[in-house]
């Protein structure tokens, strides 16, 4: 692994310090593993070809592993819960299947406590941790996109739906399978047959957020 897996020398970095040839914006990814947004998605894609950085983060050495054999190069071991970058420094956020690993109880240990999850290292039901700390680092009129089409049924596919994100200061854009899905993931540059296998599973859903 390359030695960018690391937590301190990214620790609270601006993200245009640490790439400043990042003029188009950077563009930061969480657990992607090897199915990275601009693999799916041309508008992700064409921003990295306009010179965009892109970052990847996991809490996992082994998916970044993944993530690397795809030819990302910016890679970082770091915890959702505590992002490595100051405010408001990240143009982009996209989390894809990955808020819906958060299961509907934590598990507890021997003395009842809940023991961690693998999502950033952190516990459910932290919700409101992921999701303030998103909004930190994430800047003014900038956008994080969560989307959920393949999560476990013994988890909760729909956590999200049920946050409030005026508290955070994002403003919310809501798609569900069945409504106006397959209207955005066209807008993001999905391929035909990636929207109708999106869109085919009824638990599906993408939010957009934005900040205030």
């Amino acid at each position: 692994m390359p030695e960018k897996l690391t937590t301190t020398e990214f620790n609270k970095l601006d993200a245009y310090t640490k790439f400043p040839e990042s003029r188009p914006g950077v563009i930061l990814e969480i657990g992607p593993r090897m199915n990275t947004a601009d693999a799916i998605f041309k508008d992700v894609k064409k921003k990295i070809e306009q010179g965009a950085v892109y970052v990847a983060l996991d809490s996992k050495a082994e998916n970044l592993r993944e993530t690397k054999s795809e030819g990302k190069t910016n890679l970082i071991l770091g915890d959702l819960r505590d992002l490595p970058f100051s405010d408001s420094s990240i143009n982009e956020i996209w989390l894809i299947n990955v808020f819906g690993l958060i299961e509907k109880k934590p598990k507890l240990d021997k003395d009842g406590k809940p023991l961690q999850r693998n999502i950033g290292g952190s516990i459910y039901p932290g919700i409101k941790d992921y999701v303030r700390e998103l909004a930190r680092v994430l800047k003014p009129g900038g956008k994080i996109v969560v989307g959920e089409y393949f999560t476990p049924r013994s988890h909760d596919p729909q956590i999200l739906l049920k946050t409030n994100f005026g508290e955070y200061g994002l403003t919310a854009k809501i798609h569900l399978a069945g409504e106006d899905l397959d209207e955005y993931l066209q807008g993001l540059g999905a391929s035909p047959a990636m929207k109708r296998f999106i869109a085919s599973r009824m638990d599906s859903y993408f939010i957009e957020l934005n900040s205030d």
